[in-house]
């Protein structure tokens, strides 16, 4: 009876020339009147949620995260091209919060090529987990990157079984990964 969101906010800081951007979980009844609020405050860090699953009666939020707003091991990229709401492609994190919405654990996922970002979760046939993005972003928006498709299939407790990079003649982007009836998937994406 409640809805979970994942959104992105932005600080500055009078101290800084720059604004620090951290993932916000926020519950809500069915009416979209507030229930809970949680704000992941990672210092040094800047991070943006991509995708949310229900585990274990709780939320798992998947998000990418890069050291500093303009540090290494990540980039903000204009995926959706709208210069006021890119994105990190970094180190994926799964973010488990309980039922109510509080912070329970934080998992890196960082076995792929350059940074990466997931941009769906899905629940499969046999009880798992399967996500799709994209994975091999420079750490500049400014170098051009032959990105590529990643898949991961999670087990209940969200460790990884395997992995998949599938490479295409052009950069690519993962969409969406849906199971199919006889174990496999359908995969989405795009090549530019």
């Amino acid at each position: 009876s409640t809805l979970a969101f994942t959104a992105t906010t932005s600080f500055s800081s009078s101290t800084q020339d720059s604004a620090v951007v951290y993932t916000l979980l926020l519950r809500t009844n069915l009416s979209g009147q507030t229930i809970s609020e949680e704000l992941l405050v990672d210092s040094g860090y800047a991070e943006t949620p991509n995708c949310l699953l229900n585990s274990q009666g709780g939320i798992v939020a998947v998000t990418s995260r890069k050291k500093e707003v303009y540090g290494d091991n990540g980039a903000f990229v204009n995926y959706f091209n709208n210069f006021s709401c890119q994105i990190v492609s970094g180190q994926t994190n799964l973010i488990s919060f309980n039922s109510t919405g509080q912070l329970m654990d934080r998992k890196p996922i960082d076995d792929y090529p350059g940074n990466g970002i997931i941009n769906s979760a899905r629940p499969t046939l046999d009880g798992v987990f399967i996500l799709c993005g994209t994975v091999d972003q420079a750490s500049s928006t400014f170098i051009p990157s032959n990105t590529k498709i990643y898949l991961s299939k999670l087990d209940a407790n969200l460790n990884q079984l395997w992995t998949r990079v599938i490479a295409t003649p052009y950069p690519s982007y993962g969409i969406d990964a849906i199971p199919t009836a006889d174990g496999g998937y359908f995969v989405s994406g795009h090549q530019k």
